[in-house]
């Protein structure tokens, strides 16, 4: 009779030393989404994404928006002011960061500070920062030398100032009690206002064009001023609308009112009729940007799904809220990197494929696309200079050539692997490819298609494991598949591409990813797990590698192991088997890809470029050749009807060792408690081939698992009547 053996996979932690060398060189990133805020200044727009700053050159690219440049931002940036050549940068964190934007193409960071107050808004003028706080007035901060920015004057006269402006060398101030403040700040301070407006309702915002001052009001409407005079401002007049104005634009054919949640009216005569009319906008995020650009106005607004949407407001007949002007498509989470020629291709969620030149890794170059709306890329794996690109509009296999110029060119035939490929929710490494077959991860399918000489078949297999996948490895007649529920699961195939259960582990924390180096496997799960394959299917785990939190995925490079992880980038050598901890670094990591000395991780909101040290070992890298930990054996094997277990190196202190009893489907049938006194390594008990209730036993494999509070080992015997 054969029968399976299968080992139980266990933790033991791997004691070896380890050498780290320095961390990871960080470069930047790019391809943020999540967008927050948006300003304009000459042409440009600066957006506030996850973790910095992109800049969108309307001039160089107007019809397809593309990230000009970007900046590192320390914190999560909340909201931007520009004036000139600076940019203000209000993180969550309560910080406020300052960026030289003289070049927009390559901005500099030039220092933080902390304010004291909650800020409302900001303003520049001169060498000093205004910034308009809640029941503190305004408070001045001295950025002539960015490393040392200090307080220097405040004006407590407006009570509740919410907006600040700055034309020529005035400061105006709107103050929600006391209408609009106006400063002449010098070098010696600005306490005092000089002039003031009293207005007659509560404002919200207020801008100042030419010589007129526009506010808008509570709970609609705005109001008009004349500043001609600055010693004798005049209000002249309130307007109704139909939208609250939180920001108020005039133009040549009338005024806008923005709101930050409902979207934009417009007041405007066109042709000879009144115009008066609200245009609404879903899914906004964040504050609203009005501004003049090629002969144009443009409202723009950070969108939740497609990055941003601008609106040309000139000719109101022609204002399709479902058909924006202008889109910055946010890639949304970005789910998958893979390098080709040298060539970093990216997908994301929302009809997003690019790819990137890294030669120069502080500067990517965006150096082609290929799948455009309205296709949907869900994964993609590399064979060669070929890419087959997984579309979920189509449910078909896109098979494309990437030369390294240019867009990849796409090639004949195309395949479907399966209709319910479109399923809206793919884990990352959805395609992969198993020599001349390839398989696609849906939920708890697998679904597959193989390549011959005529082309492709589709629908070859179709695996059903029960249970949502996470990730499948497959090794040649043996499959190992990991589960969402954490579940571990080893199975056989056959000839005709059909499968059977081996055997389905319920230990592990759950497993993200599986690469095989001939008899080990490395486990992405909590932490990184080693496990040594033995009979051609049986499994012992021989270690943990020192990775705090969760590993997302592994790639391996030769003799390298790369760990995209909760706690940030890990690289292993494996040319010994036992993963040894080389480099280490860099922000949280979904995945990662990885081409000579270059890595490109993604947390899915960004794409983070990293490169790789110089690394000297000299002759002390520890490279063991024996596992060298606590084992369980037994004799005799096959036994009838007792068996005595020998357990050896778990050390010589007092502890307690546990022993449990399996059947082959996993149901524990016994445990037994050992106490030792501290005086052996080694320790033996018997076990007579009965169950807890003293009942015997029948024939078949039995699995002995024994450990402590650190140590574990499997052992497995037959008994046989």
């Amino acid at each position: 009779m054969k029968s399976l053996l299968i080992h139980i996979c266990l933790i033991v932690f791997f004691l070896g030393a380890l050498v780290v060398a320095d961390d990871l060189v960080y470069h930047g990133s790019f391809l943020w989404n999540d967008i927050r805020d948006i300003e304009y200044l000459d042409g440009k727009l600066y957006c506030a994404f996850y973790d910095g700053v992109g800049v969108i050159d309307l001039q160089r690219d107007y019809n397809r928006k593309k990230i000009y440049s970007s900046i590192d931002i320390p914190g999560q940036p909340l909201k931007l002011y520009v004036s000139d050549n600076r940019l203000a940068v209000l993180t969550e964190e309560g910080k406020i960061h300052l960026v030289d934007i003289g070049n927009p193409g390559d901005m500099n960071y030039l220092g933080e500070f902390t304010p004291e107050w909650e800020i409302w808004d900001i303003e520049f003028l001169g060498d000093y920062l205004y910034a308009a706080i809640e029941y503190n007035g305004i408070a001045r901060y001295d950025i002539s030398d960015p490393d040392n920015i200090s307080f220097s004057d405040s004006s407590m006269y407006g009570i509740r100032v919410i907006d600040l402006e700055v034309q020529d060398s005035l400061l105006l101030a709107l103050d929600d009690y006391n209408g609009i403040l106006f400063y002449k700040p010098d070098s010696s301070g600005f306490n005092f206002p000089i002039s003031e407006l009293l207005l007659p309702e509560q404002a919200v915002s207020f801008t100042v064009f030419s010589d007129t001052i526009y506010a808008g009001i509570r709970p609609n409407g705005y109001m008009i001023a004349d500043i001609s005079s600055i010693d004798n401002p005049e209000y002249l007049d309130t307007k109704q609308s139909l939208l609250r104005g939180d920001l108020i634009f005039p133009t040549s054919h009338g005024i806008i009112l923005a709101n930050s949640v409902a979207g934009f009216e417009l007041m405007y005569s066109y042709p000879d009729s009144s115009i008066d009319q609200i245009f609404p906008i879903s899914d906004i995020v964040g504050s609203v940007e009005v501004f003049s650009f090629d002969g144009g106005t443009i409202v723009a607004f950070p969108h939740n799904d497609l990055g941003f949407v601008a609106f040309v407001v000139d000719d109101p007949v022609t204002i399709d809220v479902n058909r924006p002007d202008i889109i910055l498509a946010n890639p949304g989470p970005i789910t998958q990197l893979e390098f080709v020629n040298q060539r970093l291709h990216t997908i994301g969620t929302n009809n997003w494929y690019e790819l990137y030149e890294l030669n120069d890794p502080a500067n990517p170059r965006r150096t082609g696309t290929m799948i455009n709306p309205p296709y949907i890329p869900l994964g993609m794996c590399k064979k060669g200079d070929t890419l087959f690109v997984a579309d979920g509009q189509t449910s078909l296999i896109f098979p494309a050539v990437d030369n390294g110029t240019g867009n990849p060119t796409v090639v004949p035939p195309f395949f479907s692997i399966a209709n319910v490929l479109a399923r809206p929710f793919l884990e990352y490494g959805v395609l992969e490819p198993q020599e001349n077959f390839f398989y696609c991860l849906v939920n708890e399918f697998v679904l597959g298609a193989s390549r011959d000489r005529d082309g492709f078949t589709s629908n070859r297999v179709e695996w059903n494991f029960t249970n949502e996948l996470t990730t499948v490895q497959l090794d040649d007649t043996i499959i190992y598949a990991g589960y969402f529920n954490g579940d571990f699961g080893v199975y056989g195939l056959t000839e005709e591409k059909t499968i059977y259960s081996i055997y389905t582990h319920y230990g592990f924390s759950r497993v993200n990813d599986i690469v095989q180096n001939d008899s080990l496997l490395y486990l992405a799960s909590n932490g990184l797990i080693t496990v040594k394959i033995e009979d051609g299917y049986s499994l012992t785990e021989i270690t943990t590698s020192p990775i705090p939190g969760t590993v997302n995925q592994i790639v391996r490079l030769e003799n390298q192991l790369y760990c995209a992880a909760q706690n940030g980038i890990f690289v292993f050598d494996i040319s010994s088997g036992i993963p040894q901890l080389e480099f280490s670094g860099g922000m949280e990591a979904s995945f990662l890809a990885v081409d000579n000395q270059t890595i490109a991780a993604s947390d899915s909101r960004s794409v983070k470029i990293y490169t790789l040290p110089i690394l000297d070992i000299g002759d002390e890298f520890p490279l063991p050749e024996v596992y060298d930990l606590p084992k369980i054996t037994g004799y005799p094997n096959p036994f009838n009807p007792a068996i005595t277990l020998v357990m050896e190196g778990f050390g010589s202190q007092e502890n307690e060792l546990t022993v449990e009893v399996f059947n082959i489907l996993g149901r524990k049938i016994k445990t037994m408690n050992i106490f030792t006194a501290g005086l052996s390594l080694k320790h033996e008990v018997i076990w007579d081939g009965t169950d807890e209730n003293g009942a015997r036993v029948a024939s078949g494999v039995y699995l002995f698992r024994v450990y402590n509070e650190s140590e574990n080992a499997v052992f497995r015997a037959i008994l046989i009547k």
